[in-house]
């Protein structure tokens, strides 16, 4: 089966594949029955086939943002999910953008390691053939972006790296709550200060059902947001919308009696970390957003969870991040690339 439409979303299409993740010439003359083991098709639908995207996710899942109500929520009238299935299992999560003919692939393949960039390569291949797109964008870490980029057709160019994030990650069983010592001084006071200033409650959103005030939060905090951050406040809407479908752990914080920040993640797939998604605040009070932070890293570590992965973040945001002391930082690169 081959796909001689324009849009490569719009049927299936024979991958050039060996089994052992190795491409090879002329493998579309082998016969059919081995050939059925590696046909690619892309699902549309992602609600309708949510078993077969969670799936790949609960096999191949190893990064943050590996989750399915996640994926979702990225999805509007401009931006459509479309999920590239591989034959054995392994896929990608892409948005499509027709009006800018670009695909973005939004994290990274779900896919073992061995066959993270053969999966690349045939998206590649693929769309690039389709006159409807004309760009690729990808994010991924670092050592797989390095690869990427050394395993590059000669037909194709990569961009300049358009952005890097830094991820924050924290060894909960380092943190001590207390804030002992020197070096925790100045938050500290922070902590004490703001707690004898206002009166903060913690809900589980389960138990807040105002989503409107919700999203004024996220609408005030994109208003405000300083540096050179990039955010689209539609996916957090959604992700509101959904009653943040999938999250191990979504709260709102009540300062004064009023909602004023959400704290909200899950499970990295496969892995021992926490992922905190989002911890977004109205900046309501003076120093909100550490008091939001320190709410996440104190409750994680009460309940148990060893690793907290407090999101990527450009350069405002990190700096922002350096002062709770993360364990380590890792970094993904942002780029697009062209058919030459």
């Amino acid at each position: 089966m081959y796909c001689n439409c324009d849009n490569p979303f719009e049927s299936n299409f024979l991958a050039r594949e060996s089994p052992f993740g190795a491409r090879k010439p002329g493998f579309r003359g082998i016969n059919a029955a081995f050939a059925e083991l590696f046909m690619i098709h892309f699902i549309k639908d992602v609600l309708k086939e949510r078993e077969v995207i969670e799936s790949a996710i609960k096999k191949y899942g190893y990064a943050p943002e590996h989750h399915f109500g996640w994926y979702l929520a990225q999805g509007n009238k401009s931006y459509k999910d479309v999920f590239m299935v591989l034959g054995g299992g392994e896929g990608l999560m892409t948005i499509e953008e027709k009006a800018k003919k670009k695909i973005t692939v939004f994290s990274s393949p779900l896919a073992p390691a061995d066959l993270r960039i053969t999966a690349l390569l045939e998206l590649m291949e693929k769309v690039f053939k389709s006159k409807e797109t004309r760009r690729i964008e990808f994010e991924l870490e670092e050592p797989l972006y390095e690869s990427f980029i050394s395993q590059l057709p000669g037909n194709i160019k990569a961009n300049k790296i358009n952005y890097t994030l830094v991820w924050p990650v924290h060894d909960l069983s380092k943190f001590d709550p207390s804030l002992p010592g020197k070096e925790w001084k100045t938050l500290r006071k922070v902590r004490n200060t703001f707690y004898k200033s206002h009166k903060v409650e913690v809900l589980d959103t389960k138990e807040y059902k105002d989503k409107k005030s919700l999203k004024l939060i996220v609408d005030t905090w994109h208003k405000k947001r300083g540096g050179k951050d990039m955010t689209h406040r539609y996916k957090y809407h959604n992700f509101i919308d959904s009653n943040f479908m999938g999250a191990k752990e979504a709260r709102v914080m009540m300062v004064d009696g009023k909602p004023s920040g959400i704290n909200a993640g899950w499970m990295t797939p496969n892995s021992d970390q926490f992922y905190g998604a989002i911890g977004i605040h109205n900046y309501s009070a003076n120093d909100l957003g550490d008091i939001l932070y320190l709410e996440d890293l104190e409750f994680l570590k009460s309940k148990g969870y060893k690793f907290a992965n407090m999101g990527g973040g450009e350069e405002a945001l990190t700096n922002f991040k350096k002062k709770f002391k993360p364990s380590y930082y890792y970094k993904t690169h942002t780029f697009l690339v062209v058919k030459k």
